[in-house]
């Protein structure tokens, strides 16, 4: 915990220090390893299973808010950006037919 303290006193984020990064990176199979272990178990455990989910969030080039952008076009038209597309490129389906 005396570790943490100087990394706050540096950087507004703890994922910000590449020493901190390196120890959740090494740690990450063990602790899906565990959650696993829970959740055959039944037990609860809603704070690491959250914390889990947010390092896989910050750590992942690809997330599924592609179910998102669709459901954006189909009500609204907003349009969609595909990865295997150019950046600038936007694509509008007509869902409902």
């Amino acid at each position: 915990m005396q570790s943490l303290v100087g990394v706050f006193q540096q950087k507004t984020s703890l994922i910000e220090d590449a020493e901190i990064q390196n120890q959740l990176q090494a740690s990450e199979i063990v602790l899906a390893q565990i959650l696993q272990t829970a959740i055959n178990a039944r037990v609860p455990v809603p704070c690491l299973s959250a914390a889990h989910n947010y390092w896989i969030a910050m750590t992942s080039v690809y997330l599924p808010a592609n179910l998102i952008q669709a459901q954006r076009d189909y009500f609204g038209a907003h349009t969609y950006q595909r990865t295997d597309a150019p950046e600038t490129q936007f694509f509008h389906t007509n869902w409902s037919s």
